[in-house]
C-alpha cells in the first residue's frame, strides 16, 4: 500500500464519482440533470415555479468548480494534518471548525 494521501483522495473521489455516475444513469436521471444543469439557468425550484432565475449557468458551473476545487483541497489538508500530528489533533480541529 505504498499510496501518498493525495492519491488516496483522488481514488476515493473517482471512485465515489463512478459509483454515482452509475446510479443516476440507472436511475435514468443522469442525462436530463446534466442537460438541466448546463442549458437551463436557475434552480430546479425557480425553474418549476416559474420565478425569475438567480443563478446563470455561468454562475451555477463557476460554483461548482470552486465548490470541488475546495473540497479537494480540504480533504488533503484534514489528510495532511493527520498524517503529521495524529488522530487527536485532527479532531480537535474538526470539532473546533464546526463548533465556530
Amino acid at each position: 500500500h505504498n499510496m501518498g494521501q493525495d492519491g488516496f483522495q483522488m481514488k476515493l473521489y473517482i471512485f465515489s464519482f463512478l459509483i454515482m455516475t452509475l446510479a443516476s444513469f440507472q436511475a435514468d436521471e443522469l442525462v436530463s440533470g446534466v442537460q438541466f444543469f448546463f442549458r437551463t439557468p436557475g434552480t430546479m425550484e425557480e425553474f418549476e415555479t416559474n420565478v425569475e432565475s438567480s443563478w446563470s449557468i455561468q454562475d451555477k458551473v463557476l460554483t461548482l468548480f470552486f465548490f470541488s476545487t475546495f473540497g479537494i483541497f480540504g480533504g488533503s489538508c484534514a489528510c495532511a494534518i493527520t498524517k503529521r500530528f495524529g488522530a487527536l489533533t485532527m479532531s480537535v480541529t474538526t470539532t473546533t471548525r464546526k463548533a465556530a
